[in-house]
């Protein structure tokens, strides 16, 4: 056998993973919050389960009353004497009407309940997955930093859609036969107690053998569940980079990676396949050995007159509906059981504090002045290891004043962007907007005070008008066409195929780089927002495209307080005061004039773009 084909084999890396009793108290919780939906499903259920439960009984009488008698006993209700053919033949007649009866209240009852349970899951999935993706948006960039998008995504389609199996494996599969069997064993104690203790004598042994093999069963699931994730994120990846797998040549390497992740995942599978047929062959062991002991005793008391041979029906129809059910929710109970644990993935996320929140007693930031912007002693660490990012930093923007951040690549410019709308949290010293630290601001109140232009524009997979809609949700047509000729794209929108309606593709891949820079200035027009955070917005455009942009760029800047990341310094002679940082600190500071005047690191800068 090929070693990594050996489900024995230990995996690395093993999920952590909640503890399971703490997942299952998450989904009791989760579940009585569709308590009115559960308890009709519940309530069809036993009415399914009662018919279930009597389907047996005409067939009893029509044994004992009918083929082998011409008596029948109906207890409390007296007996009923068949003298004549005709009367046999009536009386089975009017059993099997019964039969048919119930066993149209069983299959009716059971069709509500089926509907009533894929109807709640389906919701009870909506919901989760309504408030993961909920909760992911309110967490920190320095969550998301760390978290594979792809793992991500896996959690919120799969695990949560766990939360459906959890329905079917878990209370639709086991509430139905619940009440069947508790019926049935209570119906046989009421027939033959001495028969009843032959069928449930090794019920704890049963129990006992579940208990032993589900721990094996949830770490095989959870093992195998991480193998899963980490094989989603490596295929989004490296989807997500195909040019430069193509250009690079790596496709042999992405192979690589792709066959040590899958085989690593097969290998999990194998260990929980394996551990869920070890519990089926142990059920389906003890429950052959009960019925082999019922069928011994009951023939016994069959002999001596005890019971009739109706009753003995009866306990075999009974006895093979209840190994029946034992059998198959054993064999579900290992899908359960995996399903516990993608739940138990998903409310991680929902588990997982945000980092930044509202302060109690946080206030809004005020709308009746233009904010200036400061940050004092600043110093901020995204990992411990890697050391601080910004170092001490002082800086300042006077309402309406516009301050450039220059530098080379990892000198903390985009880092001290991210800081005012506290997508990040500084470690030391404080940032203040309006002259209040933004952690005494509620962060609805300052982030709708802010518009961002990223150096990627950032579009969604949808209509021109929805991405610019992003700006302000609840805008007019007239006032999105205004922000789209402010940011000069109202041309070329209109020769759009349908207009402002066209699909720009995934991240907007039918339009030219500048078309979506004009549109992500476009947005930033229709928030009219007060502070203006620019992060290279140019950068990744040609000079020709970029002196087209600038003019829109400085009708957005006019009146606004401002913080531009610029790469090329052409861009922001303008300004009232550049910043120059090295290695997270501040090391000059002035405008443009000035810091070419003074010999320094600006000046060595701006040379060696102009030289």
């Amino acid at each position: 056998m090929n070693r990594w084909f050996d489900p024995r084999q230990p995996l690395t890396e093993a999920e952590s993973a909640p503890p399971v009793a703490h997942i299952y108290r998450r989904i009791g919780r989760f579940l009585l919050e569709f308590r009115g939906r559960l308890a009709l499903a519940i309530s069809l259920s036993f009415l399914t389960s009662v018919a279930f439960a009597l389907l047996p009984w005409p067939i009893r009488y029509l044994i004992d009353g009918v083929l082998l008698t011409d008596r029948l006993d109906l207890g409390p209700l007296g007996t009923w004497e068949s003298t004549t053919d005709g009367e046999r033949l009536q009386l089975a007649v009017i059993l099997s009407a019964v039969y048919l009866g119930l066993q149209i209240v069983a299959a009716l009852g059971a069709a509500a309940s089926f509907y009533v349970f894929a109807k709640t899951a389906l919701f009870m999935i909506h919901t989760l997955r309504g408030r993961m993706l909920a909760h992911l948006r309110s967490l920190s960039l320095g969550f998301h930093a760390t978290r594979s998008t792809g793992d991500m995504i896996f959690r919120a389609m799969t695990d949560a859609r766990a939360i459906q199996e959890v329905m079917i494996f878990g209370v639709q599969a086991w509430v139905l036969p619940l009440f069947q069997v508790t019926l049935m064993v209570v119906l046989m104690l009421v027939l033959d107690w001495v028969l009843t203790v032959a069928a449930v004598v090794l019920a704890p042994l049963l129990v006992l053998t579940i208990r032993r093999l589900t721990t094996r069963i949830q770490r095989a699931s959870q093992e195998s569940r991480g193998h899963l994730g980490r094989l989603t994120a490596l295929i989004e990846q490296t989807l997500n980079s195909i040019r430069a797998v193509q250009v690079f040549g790596s496709e042999g390497d992405e192979a690589s990676r792709f066959d040590g992740t899958s085989r690593n995942f097969i290998r999990s599978q194998l260990r929980f396949r394996m551990a869920e047929q070890t519990l089926s062959v142990a059920t389906m062991t003890l429950t052959g050995l009960g019925t082999a002991l019922v069928l011994g005793v009951a023939a016994n008391r069959v002999i001596a007159g005890a019971v009739t041979v109706g009753t003995l029906w009866i306990f075999i129809a009974y006895m093979q509906r209840i190994y029946e059910v034992l059998q198959q929710n054993m064999n579900l109970f290992g899908l359960l059981q995996d399903s516990v644990v993608g739940v138990g993935r998903a409310f991680q996320i929902l588990d997982t504090p945000p980092a930044i929140t509202d302060r109690p007693g946080a206030v809004a930031l005020r709308t009746d002045r233009q904010p200036g912007i400061a940050l004092v002693d600043v110093g901020l660490t995204y990992e411990p290891a890697a050391g601080p990012v910004l170092r001490g930093v002082d800086l300042h923007v006077g309402p309406s004043e516009q301050v450039a951040l220059v530098g080379a690549t990892g000198s903390g410019k985009t880092s001290i962007l991210n800081l005012v709308p506290r997508l990040y949290e500084a470690t030391t010293g404080s940032v203040t907007v309006g002259g209040v630290d933004v952690r005494d601001l509620t962060l609805t109140s300052l982030r709708d005070q802010i518009a961002l232009v990223p150096q990627e524009p950032l579009l969604f997979s949808t209509t021109v008008r929805e991405n610019i809609l992003y700006g302000r949700r609840n805008a007019g047509d007239d006032e999105i066409e205004a922000a789209a000729r402010a940011a000069q794209a109202h041309a070329f929108i209109v020769d759009l195929p349908d207009g402002y309606d066209t699909e720009v593709g995934d991240r907007g891949a039918k339009l030219s780089l500048g078309q979506q820079q004009r549109l992500a200035i476009a947005r930033a027009f229709l928030k009219d927002a007060p502070i203006l955070l620019l992060d290279e917005p140019t950068s990744a455009l040609d000079l020709g495209t970029e002196q087209d942009l600038l003019g829109e760029l400085e009708a957005l800047m006019a009146g606004r307080t401002v913080v531009v990341v610029a790469h090329r310094l052409s861009t922001i002679r303008s300004v009232d005061r550049i910043y120059v940082l090295d290695g997270g600190r501040v090391i000059e500071v002035g405008a443009h004039d000035e810091l070419l005047a003074g010999g320094g690191a600006y000046q060595r800068l701006y040379e060696s773009q102009f030289a």
